[in-house]
């Protein structure tokens, strides 16, 4: 192999010559440019950890406990879910989740949710050791549920509702105004 410096020598004025010195000059303006884009970089030095990325953002889950509502509560199936006034009228029949509530006198739709381990073929279960569901849970598997999911973090719950809202025909949980935990209840407000 021929170094460039001895081709430039040998065919000094030849059209190779020329080439090698344009493809030098190139270089040069290459390296030049190269050096003023790390400039430029804004990412820090490797010796500095990079900040953790940050969380996409999700309403606090707020644990609640189900109150009744007196006498009229007995009379109407109502009850309060901390500020919510929920009742156990469905909004349609074909979607046996949302809920009709009450916040602060204006009407609103609540998801109610069950987290639970039944559903072995959801995706979720082998992530996460849990799932969600619109259907009610057995006594039996609230019992076997209650040992393995004891003590679940809200940032783990709120995680998989990000990914399992996801693969669900339901309106975003973005849209959502709270998030109420009673036991292994979600309810979802909207």
């Amino acid at each position: 192999m021929v170094q460039l410096n001895s081709l430039e020598q040998l065919d000094n004025g030849t059209c190779y010559s020329r080439v090698i010195k344009l493809a030098k000059n190139i270089r040069k303006k290459l390296d030049r440019i190269k050096k003023q884009k790390s400039v430029l970089v804004l990412s820090p030095p490797p010796k500095y950890p990079l900040p953790p990325l940050p969380k996409p953002s999700m309403l606090p889950i707020q644990h609640v406990k189900k109150k009744a509502n007196g006498l009229k509560g007995f009379l109407t199936k109502t009850y309060r879910l901390g500020p919510i006034l929920l009742t156990n009228q469905l909004v349609s029949k074909k979607n046996t989740c949302f809920y009709f509530g009450r916040l602060q006198n204006k009407p609103i739709e609540v998801l109610k949710l069950y987290i639970t381990t039944t559903l072995m073929h959801d995706h979720l279960t082998s992530r996460f050791g849990f799932t969600f569901s619109c259907q009610r849970i057995s006594r039996r598997q609230k019992t076997k549920d209650g040992k393995a999911l004891s003590s679940i973090a809200d940032s783990r719950i709120q995680s998989a509702l990000l990914v399992w809202f996801s693969t669900v025909d339901l309106p975003p949980i973005q849209c959502a105004s709270h998030l109420l935990c009673n036991g292994f209840k979600l309810y979802v407000v909207y």
